[in-house]
């Protein structure tokens, strides 16, 4: 009985996995849309429309969203009348809507500009104005990802990564290696435009969208406090507003430090991973920074295998077999 209760969890984990997986790609792709659009046709930005555009672009909105469901029923061979489906259209759209309330409530001169921005592949949509499909190197590593949005001015660009589920990652995560992909994405986004000709931008934040039913917020994933406020805000209760001082926030040298750090992650786990050895985090030196402690310290995760807890490819790494060793031990 015990067997068939587990089997029958993990199939419902299965279900929520798949359908969140699918709310995340309509939702990246109604608001590639939507901006794209808005481009093309030479719009003002949502915080300078009027409120006879900014009516008309809540009625494109959900135009593009019908469109994009629509597509994604078809592709999964799901029925016109299928309830869960078209409840879960309604909150997405719901959460649309007030995302979009959000927006034009924004009163900074960096504005959207790029969005779903591909390097070295090319599922999905790609904006077709700083896309490249070459790889992007890091310390003699190519990468390839894609980039949810940036936002540009005044000398400055913004990294936006849009969140439909809840988790955040915050600065420790970074120290341990355990979220790189922020740092790395605002490092790429220098060089995509430099590549397109388009110098002199130096990155200020990366923020995180969420874009839910319950809650709409733009949180600080990375960021330097001088710039708080002026170059970057985020939301929350219904209104923008400085970042408080948390640690989310570096000083200009240190977010550089926070940086190069990151490079040198980049190069241990892909010479890891070329020796075998997995589970990579558990098998590399990470460090405290000089303002955290006295001195440069190893970090020692508490739970090893807590960065591979919410990987797609857990079930086909060989981090399983350490996995099921470590909580046999606890």
């Amino acid at each position: 009985m015990k067997n068939v209760m587990k089997t029958e969890v993990a199939k419902e984990e299965d279900q929520d996995e798949i359908s969140s997986l699918e709310k995340g790609n309509l939702t990246h792709n109604v608001l590639y849309k939507f901006y794209v659009d808005r481009r093309e046709q030479k719009k003002p930005a949502l915080s300078r429309a009027s409120q006879e555009d900014f009516e008309a672009s809540r009625e494109h909105l959900d135009c593009l969203l019908k469109q994009e469901s629509n597509k994604k029923r078809h592709e999964q061979s799901i029925s016109n009348d299928n309830l869960f489906w078209s409840i879960s259209v309604d909150k997405l759209r719901a959460s649309l809507y007030r995302w979009l309330e959000a927006e034009r409530l924004y009163d900074l001169t960096l504005l959207p500009q790029y969005f779903e921005v591909n390097f070295g592949r090319s599922p999905g949509y790609s904006d077709p104005e700083l896309s490249t499909s070459e790889a992007i190197q890091l310390n003699d590593v190519k990468m390839q990802g894609k980039i949810d949005r940036i936002d540009i001015g005044e000398g400055y660009y913004n990294i936006i990564d849009y969140k439909t589920g809840s988790s955040t990652v915050r600065k420790a995560d970074i120290l341990c290696g355990r979220s790189l992909q922020l740092p790395i994405y605002l490092q790429i986004a220098s060089k995509l435009l430099d590549m397109k000709g388009k110098n002199g931008f130096k990155p200020a934040s990366g923020l995180y969208h969420k874009i839910r039913l319950d809650k709409c917020s733009v949180e600080l994933g990375l960021a330097k406090t001088s710039l708080n406020e002026t170059v970057f805000k985020v939301y929350g209760s219904n209104s923008w507003k400085k970042a408080s001082s948390s640690g989310q926030l570096l000083e200009d040298e240190d977010f550089d430090t926070l940086l190069e750090r990151v490079n040198a992650y980049v190069r241990q786990f892909v010479d890891s991973m070329g020796e075998g050895i997995f589970p990579i985090i558990t098998r590399v030196d990470t460090y405290m920074s000089p303002e955290e402690d006295d001195g440069v310290k190893p970090i020692t995760p508490k739970d090893p295998t807590k960065p591979c807890s919410y990987c797609n490819y857990k079930r086909l790494c060989r981090v399983r077999p350490f996995e099921q060793e470590y909580q046999g031990e606890n």
